[in-house]
């Protein structure tokens, strides 16, 4: 009867592990075979190698890009210095040519001085205290002469006022200051006064201010022959 319950009872466990073997292998997922696990390493290690193939590539262009780019810009920005320089030198240029300009005007007067240095005599007369004024002259020949080397002269300050405050650069600067010294000193005399102030109107803005900024400096008749 022992041995009919030992019996029975190995029965039962081997039954039962036989159960538990069947179920676990059941649950346990398929065996892939050799082949196809390659296979599928072998596709993904291509797929990675385009991706990292198209990576590359796209790196590559992107630094040619660059590099265009900065060839590029550096073709602009010399292009951009040439322009300026030419620009630079154009204004140089015609600036240069409006000072000979006014200087040739200047030399203009000095002939006139020379070929007829009695109308410079008779302006240096009316700088004498109790002088008529010039305005009120005979309109004679020489009245004539006179009022016509007064108005170059006026002409030639009205261009130079103008002219150098449009420019605001260092040297315009300089250079009025060197004209103003001259322009002052012939503003001294007289008749050129009575001239201005009497037809203010006929010239420019800039040349009527500079008159009133610096009128207190050519209130004396200046230094005799200083022309």
């Amino acid at each position: 009867m022992a041995r009919f319950a030992f019996v029975r009872l190995v029965a039962v466990a081997c039954f039962a592990l036989s159960a538990t073997c069947v179920q676990a292998q059941e649950t346990r997922p398929p065996v892939q075979p050799v082949q196809q696990i390659a296979a599928e390493r072998l596709s993904s290690s291509e797929a990675q190698a385009a991706t990292e193939s198209g990576l590359v590539f796209f790196t590559e262009l992107l630094a040619l890009a660059t590099f265009g780019l900065t060839i590029a810009t550096g073709v602009l920005a010399w292009f951009a210095y040439l322009q300026s320089r030419d620009m630079r030198e154009q204004v140089q240029y015609a600036n240069d040519l409006r000072a000979k300009h006014l200087a040739d005007q200047l030399f203009e007067i000095d002939k006139q001085h020379i070929a007829n240095p009695e109308i410079q005599v008779a302006l240096e007369n009316l700088r004498a205290p109790g002088s008529p004024p010039f305005l009120g002259l005979p309109k004679d020949e020489l009245f004539v002469q006179m009022k016509v080397l007064i108005y170059m002269h006026l002409s030639l300050f009205d261009e130079i006022v103008s002219t150098y405050q449009e420019r605001h650069d260092e040297a315009a600067k300089i250079e009025l200051a060197a004209w103003q010294r001259y322009i002052l000193e012939v503003m001294k005399q007289p008749p050129y006064k009575d001239v201005f102030w009497a037809e203010k109107h006929i010239f420019g803005e800039e040349f009527g201010r500079f008159m009133e900024n610096h009128k207190a400096k050519i209130q004396p008749n200046g230094t005799p022959w200083v022309f």
